[in-house]
């Protein structure tokens, strides 16, 4: 979650490792335009916007962590997943 704070701030904030500074520094690039506006505010219909979100809506958690599978197979066995985060960004 601080990382989404981070490459959301308007101000930028100094980081004690130079090298994840530079990374951090170019992530917060490529989600803004040449203006230093967010692009998801100037392409309203296909800009980037980073959010944290909770994991339990992520389907593939349980490929890289100890857990019961059972959302992953239930959305392969329907085929129907529902992202329902999107309309709380939208809201904001």
């Amino acid at each position: 979650m601080s990382l989404v704070k981070h490459l959301n701030s308007d101000m930028l904030s100094r980081c004690q490792d130079k090298r994840l500074e530079i990374d951090m520094r170019a992530m917060r690039q490529s989600l803004r335009d040449e203006d230093d506006r967010e692009t998801y505010l100037v392409y309203p219909d296909g800009g980037d916007r980073l959010a944290w979100i909770h994991t339990s809506p992520i389907i593939s958690d349980c490929l890289t962590k100890k857990m019961k599978p059972d959302l992953i197979l239930k959305v392969l066995r329907e085929n129907i997943y529902s992202v329902s985060y999107i309309q709380q960004l939208k809201k904001k």
